[in-house]
C-alpha cells in the first residue's frame, strides 16, 4: 500500500467518522433519555402505588375504628336490656345494632380473609344474643333472672371474646401488633 491509498484510508475514515458521530451521539442521548422517562414513569407509580397503599389503610383504619366502636355498643346495649326492659333501652338497642350493621357491611367489602373470620364470629355471637334476649321478651314481659345471668355470661364471655378476637385481627392487618 502506497502512502497516497494509506492517507486516502485514513481521510475516508475519518469523513466516517466525522458524520457518523452525531449519529451515535444522537442515539446514545434517545436511549439515556428513553431510559430517564421509564425511571421517571416507574418513580410515579411506585408514588402512587405507595399513596393508594397509604389511603387504603387508613381507610380500613377508620372502618376498624368505627366497627369495632358499634361493636362494643352493641354489646353495651344487648347487656343495658337484660338489666331494665324499657322503651329507651329498646331504642338504644335498635339503634346499636342498625349500627353495628351498617359497619359491618363496610368492612366486609374491604377487609381481609383473617379480619373478615373474626368479625363474622364477632356478628354471630351478637346476633345469638339478640335472638335469645327477642325470644325472651316475646316470651315473657320481664325476663326470668336465670335466663338474665346466662345472656349476661355470654355476653361477658363469649360475646367479649369475640370482640378482643376481631380486635387483634384488626390491629394485626393494620401492623399495629406483631
Amino acid at each position: 500500500m502506497s502512502a497516497s491509498v494509506t492517507a486516502l484510508l485514513v481521510a475516508v475514515v475519518g469523513v466516517i467518522g466525522t458524520l457518523l458521530a452525531p449519529i451515535f451521539a444522537q442515539r446514545l442521548f434517545m436511549k439515556n433519555r428513553q431510559l430517564e422517562l421509564q425511571s421517571a414513569r416507574r418513580q410515579r407509580l411506585d408514588e402512587r402505588q405507595v399513596e393508594a397503599e397509604r389511603i387504603g389503610y387508613e381507610q380500613r383504619k377508620d372502618a376498624y375504628i368505627r366497627f369495632n366502636a358499634s361493636a362494643r355498643n352493641f354489646r353495651q346495649a344487648l347487656k343495658n336490656q337484660t338489666f331494665d326492659t324499657t322503651d329507651d333501652t329498646q331504642a338504644d338497642l335498635e339503634l346499636a345494632r342498625d349500627e353495628f350493621n351498617r359497619c359491618y357491611s363496610e368492612v366486609q367489602l374491604i377487609a381481609p380473609d383473617k379480619v373478615l373470620e373474626a368479625a363474622h364470629l364477632t356478628s354471630t355471637e351478637l346476633a345469638t344474643v339478640y335472638g335469645r334476649i327477642k325470644a325472651l321478651e316475646a316470651s315473657v314481659s320481664t325476663i326470668e333472672a336465670m335466663e338474665q345471668e346466662s345472656v349476661r355470661s355470654q355476653l361477658n364471655e363469649s360475646v367479649r371474646a369475640a370482640i378482643q378476637r376481631l380486635r387483634e385481627a384488626m390491629r394485626q392487618d393494620l401492623g399495629t401488633v406483631p
